[in-house]
């Protein structure tokens, strides 16, 4: 069963082998509308056709937009985009995307960097393991 949302079409920019999850070879590459469907119907992301003999159905965990994209080089393509719609409104999904897009590249929202500042040793902890590194060394080579 098809989900409810809309298509965006974008020409010539990519997420080039990212994402593929289904190739399609063969009459299928020209049946747009039921390349759609079946994104639709596999909660798929987008479908990109082009100056290539496949079709690659793209899956992402979040909701792929043209900004994510690059420009295609090399060949030309038609990306067409599955936006889903859900209980918030367009423009508030909009800028959800956003923000966590924004985090994400910042690396403010990477879940193992405050697991690494926490396991970082202080400066303190790091002169006070010399110290004993260095009493240790001279009690064996007897230099003390």
């Amino acid at each position: 069963m098809a989900r409810d949302g809309y298509w965006t079409e974008h020409q010539n920019i990519d997420m080039c082998f990212q994402g593929d999850v289904e190739i399609l070879e063969g009459a299928i590459v020209k049946d747009i509308p039921k390349l759609k469907k079946i994104v639709e119907e596999k909660n798929y992301s987008a479908v990109c056709v082009g100056s290539f003999p496949h079709a690659a159905l793209k899956k992402f965990d979040y909701q792929l937009t043209a900004e994510h994209c690059k420009p295609s080089k090399g060949y030309t393509n038609t990306l067409y985009i599955w936006h889903r719609t859900g209980s918030a409104s367009r423009k508030e999904r909009e800028s959800q995307r956003a923000d966590k897009y924004k985090k994400w590249k910042e690396g403010s929202d990477n879940p193992l960097q405050e697991e690494y500042v926490v396991a970082m040793p202080s400066i303190g902890e790091i002169l006070i393991m010399l110290v004993l590194f260095g009493l240790i060394i001279g009690f064996a080579t007897g230099l003390w």
